[in-house]
C-alpha cells in the first residue's frame, strides 16, 4: 500500500562551505546530495512526487561575496552571483532525479522576524 504521494527535500544553499557536525570531514553540500540520491533511486520512491526546496538564499545572497563556490566545487564555472550558484546547485541535485517522479524545484526564503515569505 502506498504511504506518501510526496516527498519534500529541504536544502540549505548556504551551507556548500560547511561541515557536518557530527563529522567534520563531510562536506553538508555533499551529504545533502548523497541523501537526495538515494531518495531518488529508492525503488519505493520512484512514483512519487519530489518537491526540492532551496532555503537560507538570504545568507547565501552574502556568502557569494567572500566564498566561491568553485573553492568547495571545482567542476563550478560560472559567475559568482547568487543566481549561478542556485543554478549549479540545483543542475546537482537533478542529476540523480529519476525520470518516473515529477521533480519540482523552487527557492525559498523565509524569515519570521521580518515575516517575509517568498517562494519562486
Amino acid at each position: 500500500a502506498r504511504v506518501a504521494n510526496a516527498i519534500i527535500f529541504v536544502v540549505a544553499v548556504s551551507q556548500y562551505d560547511q561541515m557536518l557536525w557530527e563529522d567534520e570531514r563531510q562536506n553538508r553540500m555533499q551529504e545533502a546530495l548523497e541523501c537526495f540520491r538515494s531518495v531518488c533511486v529508492t525503488k519505493e520512491f520512484t512514483n512519487l512526487d519530489v518537491f526540492l526546496f532551496f532555503n537560507k538564499t538570504d545568507i547565501l545572497a552574502t556568502k557569494v561575496l567572500t566564498v566561491p563556490l568553485q573553492n568547495y566545487f571545482h567542476d563550478f564555472d560560472g559567475e559568482n552571483s547568487v543566481e549561478a550558484y542556485q543554478e549549479f546547485i540545483k543542475n546537482n541535485f537533478w542529476k540523480f532525479v529519476v525520470i518516473t517522479c515529477m521533480f519540482t524545484s523552487h527557492v525559498l526564503l523565509i524569515q519570521a522576524r521580518s515575516k517575509t515569505f517568498f517562494l519562486k
